[in-house]
């Protein structure tokens, strides 16, 4: 679709998914499957758009949704007096052969990387460490620096 776009060989719906979007779409999936024929400015569709919108609206407000906040309103949300937070470091917790780990900041993923195989992993499930080999872990929320790296 992109090479027939630039050589300006699409015609008709097909130039649809290259248009900009409107600031505001409305469809009746059943008739038009493919949302092509955008209904938000018909007069006979104002009251299910009123509907929909209030809707959404009260969505947005119980969940908390940030969809409309500004990249720069969501940074300092997360960076309060414009410091980032860091990642809080990951628990090891060994019993045994097996490995637990677990992070006390929300949200953070875990990394781990084994001697025997250097290349990091994300961690999902408690592992067995075998006899020899040493443990790297790390913590990482999106927004936030990386913990340091824990190791056993």
């Amino acid at each position: 679709m992109l090479e027939l776009h630039e050589r300006n060989q699409l015609k008709g719906d097909e130039l649809f998914w290259f248009m900009n979007k409107p600031e505001e779409e409305l469809y009746d999936t059943n008739t038009d499957p493919h949302e092509v024929n955008n209904l938000a400015s018909d007069p006979e569709h104002q009251a299910i758009k009123l509907k929909l919108s209030n809707e959404l609206d009260q969505w947005m407000n119980e969940y908390g949704d940030m969809g409309l906040m500004t990249e720069k309103e969501r940074v300092w949300q997360m960076w309060p007096d414009g410091i980032q937070p860091v990642t809080k470091n990951p628990i090891v917790i060994q019993e045994g052969k097996n490995i637990m780990l677990s992070c006390d900041t929300e949200g953070a993923s875990i990394g781990y990387r084994l001697s025997k195989n250097k290349n990091w992993q994300v961690y999902h499930q408690p592992f067995d460490l075998s006899a020899g080999d040493t443990l790297e872990v790390i913590a990482h929320r999106i927004g936030f620096k990386p913990s340091e790296i824990v190791g056993i």
